[in-house]
């Protein structure tokens, strides 16, 4: 849980200095910064598998994890042809909201590697498992101590964590595919994907007044 916990503070310090790096130092400019961000994502979630396995669960528990998990997968299965419509980032944050920010970040990543079995893995796929996982993870934080759903904070939550999954996508691209990498492409990255990125946080929003207590009531 330690590994955890130390794993998720350094993240955002750690992908906040690797673009600030790039942004102020030209030097670092021979680094392969897709290539090397991807790393660091995939050590983090090696972590946490890690951390997850060494811990002792029962078969109910895995059972549950492993079928939300499915299910959040055949959901963003199902909306593929939608653009930015992602049922699993509403159905990670109400499991994350509703069995804790451990549970929500498993089905997160699990959620994400399954359903790119169908749709396609790739470097995209690590970016994507972390950062579906930390909306679970979140959505968790929000429901501590909580023993009822409180639809306008969730609503909120869930507004934002689409452009919170935006911004983390849109980072991975502009370190791996845009040159030069300076801060006035990471501007035109992050606003030619907004209406996008917007568009998946109103759908976040339209499934959890649809769906958020019914889905509460049934995992809780």
């Amino acid at each position: 849980m330690n590994a955890i916990r130390l794993s998720l503070k350094s993240l955002p310090v750690i992908v906040l200095a690797l673009v600030l790096l790039k942004i102020v130092n030209p030097i670092w400019s021979n680094i392969n910064w897709g290539l090397s961000s991807s790393i660091v994502i995939i050590t983090i979630l090696i972590i946490m598998l890690f951390t997850f396995e060494k811990r002792k669960h029962s078969l109910n528990y895995l059972v549950m994890i492993a079928t939300v998990s499915s299910f959040a997968a055949v959901g963003r299965i199902i909306f593929t042809g939608i653009a930015s419509v992602q049922p699993m980032t509403f159905i990670v944050m109400i499991t994350g909201y509703t069995w804790g920010s451990r549970s929500g970040f498993l089905i997160g990543m699990i959620g994400a590697f399954v359903s790119n079995l169908y749709l396609g893995q790739g470097p995209w796929t690590p970016w994507q498992m972390m950062g579906w996982g930390l909306c679970g993870l979140l959505a968790g934080l929000l429901g501590k101590r909580q023993n009822t759903f409180r639809l306008i904070p969730f609503l909120i939550l869930a507004f934002l964590g689409g452009l919170f999954f935006g911004l983390i996508m849109n980072i991975w691209h502009w370190l791996a595919f845009t040159f030069p990498l300076r801060w006035q492409t990471l501007i035109a990255v992050l606003a030619g994907s907004f209406p996008l990125d917007i568009f998946h946080a109103v759908s976040n929003v339209i499934f959890t007044i649809i769906l958020g207590r019914p889905f509460y009531n049934v995992l809780y």
